[in-house]
C-alpha cells in the first residue's frame, strides 16, 4: 500500500531534519557508542527517498528497498545494544541473530524478496529489537544513569525504538490480514514516524559531551 506523496514528504522532512542535526551534534558523540548513528540516519534517509521516487517515477516495485531496509535495521540496532548493554553474553547475540537468520530465510520462501513486504522478517526481527530495548532500559533503572535520563542520548534511542516497533507491529498485522483504509495507513505510519524521530532529534539536542 502507498501512503499519499504528502504523508511520504513528511516522513522524508523529519528524517533530514534528524540526520541534519545528528551530523551538527557529531562533537558531542563521535567518541561514544553512537558514533556510527551519523551514518545510520543519513542511510536511512537516503534509501527511503529513492524507495519513494521508485515508486512515483518508475513501473518498478520498491518492496525490496523497505525489506533490504529492515534487514539493515536489525542488524545496525542489535550490533547497537550488543555495545551498549553491560552483560555482554555473545551467545545470547549469536542465539538471536542465528533465529532471525532462520526466519528471514523462511520469509524469504514463503514471501519472496521484491513482490511484497516480508512480514516475517518485521516479526522476528521486531521482537528481538524490542527485547533489547526493554533489557536496556531494565539496565538503566538499575544504574545511576537513570538521574540523567534527559541528557542520554540511548534512552531517546531506545524510546523511539520502542514507540515506532510496538506501533508497527500491530500496523503491518493489519495491513496483511486485515481492510485498512490508506488513509489510516498513512496517518498512523506518518504519526509513529514523527514521534520517533522527535525521539532521536531531542535525544542529540539534550545530549552532553562523552
Amino acid at each position: 500500500m502507498k501512503c499519499p506523496q504528502y504523508f511520504l514528504l513528511s516522513i522524508h522532512i523529519i528524517e533530514l531534519i534528524t540526520a541534519i542535526v545528528a551530523t551538527l551534534s557529531w562533537g558531542k558523540y563521535k567518541y561514544s557508542t553512537e558514533k556510527k548513528f551519523i551514518y545510520f540516519f543519513w542511510i536511512v534517509f537516503v534509501i527511503d527517498v529513492l524507495g519513494t521516487i521508485m515508486a512515483y517515477s518508475t513501473k518498478y516495485n520498491n518492496l525490496f528497498i523497505y525489506n533490504s531496509l529492515f534487514i539493515f535495521y536489525f542488524f545496525f540496532f542489535v550490533n547497537w545494544y550488543k555495545r551498549i548493554l553491560y552483560k555482554k553474553n555473545r551467545y545470547f547475540y549469536i542465539i538471536i541473530t542465528l533465529i532471525y537468520i532462520i526466519f528471514l530465510i523462511i520469509s524469504f520462501y514463503k514471501e519472496g524478496f521484491t513482490k511484497s513486504l516480508q512480514t516475517i522478517n518485521f516479526f522476528s526481527g521486531s521482537v528481538v529489537i524490542i527485547i533489547c530495548s526493554f533489557s536496556y532500559y531494565f539496565q538503566l533503572l538499575n544504574s545511576e544513569k537513570v538521574l540523567t535520563l534527559k541528557t542520554n542520548l540511548p534512552f531517546w534511542i531506545t524510546m523511539g525504538n520502542i514507540i515506532y516497533f510496538v506501533g508497527m507491529l500491530p500496523l503491518v498485522f493489519l495491513l496483511k490480514y486485515l481492510n485498512i483504509t490508506e488513509l489510516s495507513y498513512s496517518i498512523i505510519i506518518t504519526l509513529l514516524n514523527w514521534v520517533t524521530y522527535t525521539c532521536y532529534i531531542l535525544g542529540f539536542k539534550w545530549m552532553k559531551n562523552k
